[in-house]
């Protein structure tokens, strides 16, 4: 199924954030002041049209998850999965956000909502620091507890690339004995929105000389 990352703060009319729809909206701890559980609940909700199952306070939902064995818990990132960070040394104050598009060294472009600060904000987190981040306005460092996977396997929206380099076509993404050939720098690459994360880096499936194959997302470049 192909996703659609949210860039832009949702409508205050939209009841997946903005009304008893939502447990934390419910229970008065809504987005109207910001509120990470609230919007990253809602945003769940939006994308696959199920609950996340997740209750309380943000550094508790990949237990809660766990015990709860709704959904697969992973270390590597998945479209529209649940990030969660918690504080070092607390019971369960942390963080939740949204993963909106996944970058081609595996970093996160993520959604957001703010406990009693920024109603809806975006902020990317990087793999190479294991997506541990510290807030500008506390100080404090939080430390990345892994993603919540959604019910529904998610694809990039489809488009065409130009390789930015000589690259690698593959017929699996894991092995590089599998080449197809080497595409040339300049070339067009259309790809079908299949992607996955190997060692690190966001290997994307497209069409290539009629060919169908997987090239490294460090060495394309986006058509506008």
């Amino acid at each position: 199924m192909e996703f659609t990352p949210r860039l832009t703060a949702p409508s205050l009319t939209d009841p997946n954030y903005y009304s008893t729809k939502n447990i934390f909206t419910a229970c008065g701890y809504g987005m109207e002041n910001g509120n990470c559980t609230a919007y990253s609940h809602g945003r769940f909700m939006e994308e696959c049209g199920a609950d996340s199952f997740c209750r309380g306070n943000a550094g508790g939902w990949i237990e809660e998850a766990l015990k709860k064995g709704k959904y697969e818990v992973s270390m590597t990132p998945a479209l529209g999965a649940i990030a969660v960070w918690k504080i070092p040394n607390t019971k369960d104050s942390g963080h939740a956000s949204i993963v909106e598009q996944i970058l081609a060294r595996a970093d996160i472009l993520t959604s957001n909502s703010a406990y009693k600060g920024t109603v809806f904000y975006l902020q990317t987190f990087k793999a190479a620091q294991k997506y541990a981040w510290r807030s500008n306005i506390t100080g404090k460092k939080y430390e990345f507890q892994g993603f919540i996977l959604p019910p529904v396997v998610f694809d990039d929206p489809k488009a065409t690339f130009i390789t930015s380099a000589a690259v690698q076509f593959r017929r699996d993404p894991k092995s590089p004995k599998n080449r197809l050939e080497n595409i040339p720098k300049g070339a067009t690459f259309m790809y079908d929105g299949k992607f996955e994360i190997v060692n690190g880096i966001k290997w994307m499936r497209g069409v290539y000389d009629s060919e169908l194959g997987w090239v490294s997302g460090l060495y394309l470049k986006e058509v506008a």
